[in-house]
């Protein structure tokens, strides 16, 4: 009888193809220790390209195991329906006119936050989410916007990354902050700032952010956000208020009513 045995993968590309068909066909989180079994590949370099895996939103890590994200399409991710967001898609070319940057629609799935519509400035300014569609809620402006107002999606996200009892509180401090200035900021070591605006539900969740980037040098936040917060204005106005197919969703743009938005507050321990 014949036998097949599985190549080592080789190339950098290869080892990350081979580790996401691994968890792919394994429909279910699978050990770090056993994935570098399988593929017979050091534990370090199976450790290392899954991270990458990982910050691009194609895997999701909890503790030493990893699963595969399996997109969703059609009905769009989360609560966000696919009709809600080609509502919203005029409003993201405004915010790109309005400010000159490469704007987004975002969404919270799972521990990840989906971009499922972009419209690129011309700085050139590109990121790993323009080829996957998502990112890690965790590490990402419009995630860390989304999970303010999310306590449910915050605490997950807290247990997937074991955080410790230290960076909990320091996380449930900084959601609680990013809830009543209602927009969030946050810079990049390769020179990238990101910026994002909540639209808010009647229960104080978002299902969808307003995010725009570009270089850090260039971006003036504070006539940014003003500029982000009136497109979600009229978002708003003229998209939720007007359709009963959709929950009504009210825009936050102002510290003064963030409290009414976290109805029952952030958790102690997110």
């Amino acid at each position: 009888m014949v036998t097949c045995e599985r190549q080592r993968p080789k190339g950098a590309i290869e080892k990350a193809f081979a580790l996401l068909a691994e968890l792919q066909s394994a429909g279910e989180a699978v050990r770090l220790s056993e994935l570098s079994r399988r593929l017979d590949l050091p534990k370090s370099t199976a450790h290392r390209t899954l991270k990458i895996l990982a910050e691009t939103g194609l895997v999701t890590q909890s503790g030493t195991s990893y699963q595969a994200v399996f997109r969703q399409r059609g009905g769009g991710p989360g609560p966000v329906g696919e009709n809600l967001f080609r509502r919203l898609t005029p409003f993201v070319c405004d915010v790109l006119v309005r400010t000159g940057l490469t704007a987004s629609l975002a969404t919270l799935d799972g521990t990840n936050v989906v971009f499922p519509y972009r419209a690129f400035a011309h700085d050139g300014i590109h990121a790993k989410s323009d080829y996957s569609g998502r990112a890690s809620a965790y590490s990402t402006a419009a995630g860390r916007m989304l999970l303010a107002f999310d306590p449910a999606a915050a605490r997950q996200v807290a247990a997937s990354r074991s955080l410790n009892r230290d960076r909990v509180s320091e996380l449930t401090e900084e959601l609680t902050r990013l809830a009543r200035q209602c927009y969030t900021a946050k810079s990049s070591g390769d020179g990238v700032t990101c910026i994002a605006v909540p639209l808010l539900g009647g229960r104080g969740i978002p299902p969808v952010v307003l995010t725009v980037r570009g270089a850090t040098g260039k971006v003036d936040i504070g006539r940014t956000v003003y500029g982000l917060q009136r497109v979600a204005e009229a978002a708003a106005s003229s998209v939720f208020r007007t359709t009963t197919a959709e929950p009504e969703l009210v825009v936050r743009s102002r510290p003064a009513g963030a409290g009414r938005a976290l109805n029952s507050g952030l958790p102690a321990a997110v």
